[in-house]
This record gives C-alpha cells, sequence and structure tokens, in this order.
C-alpha cells in the first residue's frame, strides 16, 4: 500500500510540475511586478526533501522520514 500511495503522490507532484511549467511558458518574457527570490528558494527546498522522503523509503530510514515535515513550515513561510 505505501508503495501504491508513493506512486500517486509522484504523480501528483508531476502533474503540479506540468503546470506551473506551462505557466512560465505562458508568462515568458514578461516583466515580472517583482524579482523571484522564494520561488527558487522554495523549489530547492521542495526537491531535497522529495529526495530526502524517497531515500528514506528505499532505505526503511523511519528517523529521516521523521524529519521532512519540520521542513515544510519553511516552504509555507516562503510561500505566504
Amino acid at each position: 500500500m505505501a508503495i501504491i500511495k508513493t506512486i500517486t503522490d509522484l504523480e501528483r507532484i508531476g502533474d503540479y510540475a506540468k503546470g506551473i511549467a506551462r505557466i512560465n511558458q505562458m508568462i515568458g518574457q514578461e516583466s515580472l511586478l517583482k524579482p523571484l527570490v522564494d520561488i527558487p528558494k522554495m523549489a530547492e527546498e521542495a526537491q531535497d526533501m522529495l529526495h530526502q522522503a524517497l531515500d528514506a523509503f528505499c532505505r526503511g530510514d523511519v528517523e529521516l522520514a521523521r524529519t521532512i515535515p519540520e521542513r515544510d513550515q519553511m516552504v509555507d513561510d516562503l510561500y505566504q
């Protein structure tokens, strides 16, 4: 069941990435209202969290997995 849940979540992540890419294409070369500072930080943190989660899952490392939700607050703060 854990593998099925993981596959579903990875598919959802891919769908979000596809949507973000489409939006980026629509924006094109238009000038932005302000420089993108927080978005690259959010992307880096989210990618690292995903890598860490998959690593913890593959290795069965429960302690590593438990550290991931704590990092989610940083992404939420950047989003706000």
